[in-house]
């Protein structure tokens, strides 16, 4: 069930597992900006992403009141394990 997070300055609708998708996302192209000229190895990349991801998502969760933080964890957990343990 699609949800508004404040995800963007116009937030919209979307599932917590679209959130957090865009939110990779965001974390890919941003790693990407700052690596140019692609010195990193794949595997520094994947890392950099990762962490960039982690203190995004932590940032983002931290941001939401208790209550909604608590409901977009519980959908996140049963989008995922519908969308990728079910198959």
């Amino acid at each position: 069930m699609p949800v508004t997070y404040p995800l963007t300055e116009n937030p919209k609708s979307m599932t917590a597992l679209e959130v957090v998708d865009a939110l990779n996302a965001r974390c890919v192209a941003l790693v990407v900006e700052v690596n140019p000229d692609r010195k990193m190895t794949a595997e520094q990349f994947a890392a950099t992403v990762a962490r960039t991801f982690e203190a995004a998502l932590s940032k983002f969760l931290e941001r939401l009141p208790t209550d909604t933080r608590a409901r977009f964890e519980a959908a996140l957990l049963q989008q995922y394990s519908a969308t990728y343990c079910n198959q």
